[in-house]
């Protein structure tokens, strides 16, 4: 099969995650900030206050100390987390459920 990416995407973003994007023992909240800046916004958009996206996502996680990347498909939600506040600008970030690192 000889497939390109564009026809398999819609698109793709990379972000360096932090500990508390993503070890379990600095945080449990589960959610990926600052992907505004890496252009999720301009791909998904920016919800309203009372608008949350829930969406099919791809998700590869890779680090130095495995060869493999740990691969999921899951269901993410792209929301504002100010939704609820009239004087602070929205703040987007992507909700991810726990995913079982011995998959």
């Amino acid at each position: 099969m000889n497939q390109n990416l564009r026809d398999i995407f819609q698109a793709a973003a990379g972000k360096y995650l932090s500990a508390v994007d993503a070890e379990v023992t600095r945080s449990h909240q589960h959610e990926i900030g600052g992907l505004v800046k890496v252009g999720f916004g301009d791909v998904l958009g920016r919800p309203g206050k009372d608008e949350t996206l829930e969406l099919m996502c791809k998700m590869v996680y890779i680090t130095d100390e495995t060869g493999e990347p740990l691969i999921a498909d899951d269901l993410v939600t792209w929301y504002d987390v100010r939704r609820k506040s009239k004087t602070r600008a929205p703040e987007y970030r992507l909700y991810y459920r726990e995913m079982n690192r011995h998959r």
